[in-house]
C-alpha cells in the first residue's frame, strides 16, 4: 500500500505541472502536545498529509515568511522550524507538533 501511495503522490507531482523540476519527497513526522501526530510529505510546491486516518493532497500557499503553509480547500499544514500545527475547516485541529524525524536528503 505505502509503495500505492507513492505512486500517487509522484502522479500528483507530475500533474500539477512539477514534472519538468527534479525534486525530492521528503516525508516528517510530527507529533503533537495531545500525543496524536501526522505524517507530511512535501515535493516542491505540493504535499501530502494522511492525519487521523485522512489523506490530503495540499499545495503551498504564500506564508507570513516566517511560516510555510501548505492546504487545500479544508484543511491548512503551517510550518515553523521544527514545529509545525494543523486548522481543519478554519478550526485548530493539531496544536504544538513538534518533528519527530529530520529526512534525509
Amino acid at each position: 500500500m505505502r509503495a500505492l501511495s507513492r505512486l500517487t503522490f509522484l502522479a500528483l507531482t507530475v500533474l500539477t505541472g512539477c514534472a519538468s523540476q527534479t525534486t525530492n519527497v521528503r516525508t516528517l513526522e510530527y507529533l503533537c502536545e495531545n500525543g496524536t501526530g501526522f505524517q507530511l510529505k512535501t515535493a516542491g510546491q505540493v504535499a501530502e498529509i494522511d492525519i487521523a486516518g485522512m489523506r490530503f493532497g495540499l499545495h503551498a500557499e504564500a506564508g507570513n515568511g516566517e511560516a510555510t503553509r501548505y492546504a487545500c480547500s479544508e484543511l491548512a499544514v503551517h510550518q515553523r522550524g521544527d514545529t509545525a500545527w494543523v486548522d481543519l475547516q478554519g478550526v485548530r485541529y493539531r496544536d504544538h507538533c513538534r518533528l519527530q524525524r529530520w529526512p534525509s536528503w
